[in-house]
């Protein structure tokens, strides 16, 4: 049976204007530009995500420059970049973002970072469609629930000692 993954990406690209998800998504057409912002935000993901596992802002770097050069960007690569994603403009302020946090301390365990999951979804014909994606962080509250940050709020939400915007999942 035929697997087709959907994520967050795909159904808002899709509720937007179905033309332009089909031509971004299926047929993996879009300018450089995306292209090249997307894997920089790739780079930059792995970047936090590490300084959230270790909290060593040299090993958040090496991760961010093993991505970049991953996605061949800047001079890794030949994708046009503006200079806000050069590396060397990108790096000065990722290290900053993580000086910025060094001393910070959290109400709450970490669990995983960037945990990947698939649920089923349904099925069309001979094709199983699934809903999947990376949890940006679990965490465990000292009262010893588990929570689950939506993608778009977890900086926010890991700052500010796990507010509302969570998802309790156990």
């Amino acid at each position: 049976m035929k697997k087709v993954a959907v994520d967050n990406m795909v159904l808002k690209a899709v509720a937007s204007c179905e033309v332009a998800a089909a031509v971004r998504y299926i047929a993996n057409r879009t300018t450089p530009e995306v292209k090249t912002a997307a894997a920089a935000g790739i780079a930059v993901h792995e970047g936090v995500a590490e300084w959230w596992r270790t909290r060593d802002a040299g090993k958040a770097v090496a991760k961010l420059l093993e991505a970049y050069r991953r996605e061949g960007l800047g001079q890794f690569g030949d994708a046009p970049l503006v200079e806000r994603l050069e590396w060397e403009n990108l790096s000065a302020v990722f290290l900053e973002w993580c000086r910025r946090r060094r001393d910070e301390r959290l109400a709450f365990d970490i669990v995983a970072v960037e945990k990947v999951f698939e649920l089923p979804w349904l099925q069309v014909g001979g094709t199983e469609v699934v809903f999947g994606g990376r949890m940006d962080a679990v965490v465990r509250t000292a009262e010893g629930a588990l929570l689950v940050t939506p993608p778009e709020r977890t900086e926010e939400i890991l700052l500010d000692c796990v507010r509302s915007s969570v998802y309790q999942v156990w």
